[in-house]
């Protein structure tokens, strides 16, 4: 085999793979991709502010901080973006509270399997944010939210009427 040869086949070579990645790349991006994200965040009480953050398990402090600026109303939601090449359309948004086993017959690996699960779907407790179905273009974003009082009575529900973590 002569050195132009081997040369023109590893050309070739990474040619093929570059083209093969490009257009795995190109199908995994192309479409509709949706990413959910959960927010916590306060209201003003006459609705004219609303400040939001990703949710984490700092609740008290931050609602605190929230209070101290004069937003009381606590919310929960979702931050909702498309991240793909086609626009969506998001017909409803909710929140789920389930509870979980673990251990080595639970799941696969020892990982937790959903055994029970409710969803509150802010239809009655009123969805603040755009009506629904809302058509939401490629690269766009959008943050719905519910009132927090209304979403805490359903985490209490759930865990006292149906034995359902609500963490």
């Amino acid at each position: 085999m002569s050195v132009s040869t081997f040369v023109i086949a590893v050309v070739g070579l990474i040619l093929a793979v570059a083209s093969l990645v490009w257009h795995l790349a190109t199908f995994v991006l192309s479409g509709r991709r949706v990413k959910v994200e959960p927010q916590q965040g306060a209201m003003r009480t006459d609705g004219s502010r609303m400040l939001t953050s990703p949710a984490n398990f700092d609740r008290v402090s931050r609602s605190q901080r929230f209070v101290e600026r004069g937003f009381t109303r606590l919310v929960v939601g979702v931050l909702v973006r498309n991240v793909g090449r086609l626009p969506v359309a998001v017909g409803r948004w909710s929140l789920v509270a389930c509870s979980r086993e673990r251990g080595s017959s639970g799941g696969l690996w020892g990982v937790e399997t959903v055994r029970e699960l409710l969803e509150l779907t802010p239809i009655a407790v009123g969805s603040i944010g755009p009506p629904l179905a809302h058509h939401l273009e490629a690269g766009a974003s959008e943050l719905w939210v519910a009132d927090g009082e209304q979403v805490r009575k359903f985490a209490d529900d759930a865990k006292s009427t149906f034995d359902v973590s609500t963490v």
